[in-house]
């Protein structure tokens, strides 16, 4: 069998294992995510291949992943958990004080420039370290600039509009540099942030620079300051022990805090800080930041802007180009194994479609779920009211709350609430709200939150319908997919062909099918843009990063000698301390 059928296999099974859901009353822990249940099958699948480049590549794809670090579907829905461990490993692994040297130094030359080449946001000050005498006495280094004006949206790129000071490339080209131009180490600094815009990982580490011991120093003095303030003013009182003695008592419980306190920092060898990531609203995350290659089609930005923004009415689409860098520095990995760039784009944009496949069974679940519940919700009060379609029962009800007709304010003790004010809440639109001085929640407000979440579970309805995928096949659950075999060609148009009109569901309206087809286009279209941005950033990194060899160290660019692998022996999360304070060099470049 050639390298490519193996591969295809491999990731074939690996996408259909990965999402499989499990049963509502399945053995396993409902925290269990369907991918971490699957990250042995898959390793074990791994050991069938034959050893080779091919092999290699595969094995460090999947142990960076880190399936198991997933406990539920939403660590990847809602943040990149494995990747985010991954790297959170790397910084704070005690022995990698080259890697943490090398990120700190980079990311607060990525915030010098984006403070000096970018608009920040009005009335935005950094300001600076500060030193918290709580647990550790942790201090925050100031490695962000103030967030730009706005998010970088689907049409932002590097050299233009706001981010006109940063040419395109200009963030790989301060990566060479910091790394001394080894494109593999180069790639690896960028994915530390890049992976992801807002839950990148934690990186704490212990400094005991020159710095860092000053300023526990300042800290130690201002809380003896504190100190011998409170113990002069306890002396005063106790002249009057009798009528003071309760004010003694509360200032005595306050100095022995601060007896406390000082006696921790004068032992203290170094100090904990935090690398901060770029914000999401930063130029960082413009796109073409990598280079003018590493870009999605202009033709696939005018059909997202269509779909989702012309027609879906989503306003400022975000560009979301950590896809681009997530998937660079992932392909990089296989590339370092001498994967080639053929193999390595068919891994990753068969990884855009496992993420997209999550996220779409568990949206189309939810907005399912969800939708029975106002349903249930919604049944009495359409006999109250008389009334069935479920924008003029929310209009009415909200109606009824403005007036005072219903309360919803709590009055009347522990009363239980009309059903009107659970029902309205439903769609995000808290009851107190409808009767505030301060806020005002519209009629078209109202109208068009709910018709969403209605709009949604009809989406979803028509998406188990048409698609291939998420159902269950000889007792295994199937992979959500962007593969349509049913429906119609056109979803913009549904009712313009007979097949399409033929597929509307009994009882449904034209304009119900419509909206619903529609919005069901807007999830479609996800699919062929996150596998466009996979495919740039493979791209990219098959035209930047290069195959490692025998002897070469992984981030030799950063770390000449090699950062020595092993598991991280201190964390944030545990509060073990690393047993080399006071031969650390950290904090010093």
């Amino acid at each position: 069998m050639g390298k490519i059928a193996s591969i295809c296999i491999f990731i074939s099974c690996f996408v259909f294992l990965a999402q499989a859901q499990e049963e509502p009353n399945s053995p396993t822990s409902p925290a269990t995510s369907s991918l971490s249940s699957t990250g042995e099958a898959a390793k074990k699948f791994l050991s069938y291949l034959p050893n080779g480049e091919t092999r290699k590549g595969l094995e460090e794809y999947v142990s960076i992943i880190g399936a198991e670090k997933f406990k539920g579907d939403g660590s990847l829905v809602m943040a990149n958990t494995g990747m985010a461990a991954y790297f959170t490993e790397k910084f704070t692994d005690p022995k990698n004080s080259c890697v943490r040297d090398a990120a700190r130094s980079f990311y607060e030359d990525v915030a010098e420039q984006l403070k000096s080449k970018t608009p920040q946001q009005p009335g935005c000050i950094n300001t600076g370290d500060g030193v918290f005498t709580e647990g550790k006495g942790s201090v925050y280094s100031n490695t962000s600039a103030c967030p730009s004006a706005g998010r970088a949206n689907l049409h932002s790129v590097a050299g233009q509009g706001p981010y006109k000071n940063l040419q395109p490339g200009w963030l790989w080209q301060l990566a060479l540099k910091h790394s001394k131009g080894d494109p593999n180490s180069a790639m690896f600094l960028i994915g530390m942030c890049g992976h992801d815009d807002t839950s990148q990982g934690t990186y704490a580490y212990e400094d005991s620079s020159p710095q860092g011991l000053d300023e526990l120093r300042q800290q130690c003095l201002f809380n003896k300051n504190i100190k011998s303030k409170l113990d002069s003013e306890i002396k005063d009182l106790a002249k009057n022990y009798d009528i003071n003695q309760e004010k003694i008592y509360s200032l005595s419980a306050q100095s022995n805090k601060y007896t406390m306190e000082i006696k921790a920092l004068e032992n203290q060898k170094s100090v904990q800080r935090l690398m901060d990531c770029p914000s999401e609203s930063s130029g960082f995350y413009a796109p073409q930041s990598l280079g003018t290659t590493a870009d999605i089609p202009a033709g696939i930005k005018q059909e997202v802007q269509k779909i989702q923004g012309d027609i879906g009415g989503a306003q400022n689409i975000p560009a979301k180009y950590y896809h681009v860098y997530g998937s660079a520095f992932m392909a990089c990995q296989l590339i370092q194994h001498g994967m080639s760039l053929k193999k390595t784009e068919l891994v990753q944009k068969q990884a855009a479609r496992l993420y997209r496949g999550i996220r779409m069974c568990s949206s189309t679940q939810d907005f399912s779920s969800e939708i029975k519940t106002f349903e249930a919700e919604m049944a009495p009060l359409s006999k109250k009211y008389k009334m069935t379609d479920p924008v003029k029962l929310a209009l009415a009800v909200a109606k009824q709350i403005r007036t005072g007709k219903i309360k919803c304010d709590g009055e009347g003790g522990f009363e239980k609430a009309p059903p009107e004010c659970g029902y309205i809440s439903n769609y995000s639109i808290p009851a107190y709200l409808l009767t505030s001085t301060e806020f005002e929640i519209s009629d078209e407000s109202i109208a068009k939150k709910v018709a969403n979440r209605f709009a949604n579970a009809d989406a979803a309805a028509l998406y188990k319908k048409w698609y291939f995928g998420g159902g269950t096949v000889a007792g295994n659950k199937l992979p959500c997919s962007d593969i349509r075999v049913w429906g119609p060609s056109d979803l913009l148009e549904p009712t313009k062909s007979f097949f399409g009109k033929l597929s509307k569901p009994e009882g449904w309206s034209n304009e119900r099918f419509k909206k619903a087809s529609q919005k069901l286009a807007t999830w479609d279209v996800d699919f062929k843009w996150t596998i466009a941005q996979h495919e740039a950033g493979a791209q990219f990194a098959g035209q930047t990063c290069k195959k490692r060899e025998p002897n070469e160290k992984p981030l030799a660019g950063i770390c000449p000698g090699g950062p020595p692998d092993g598991k991280t022996k201190w964390s944030p999360s545990t509060g073990d301390q690393p047993d080399h304070h006071s031969s650390s060099t950290e904090g010093i470049r």
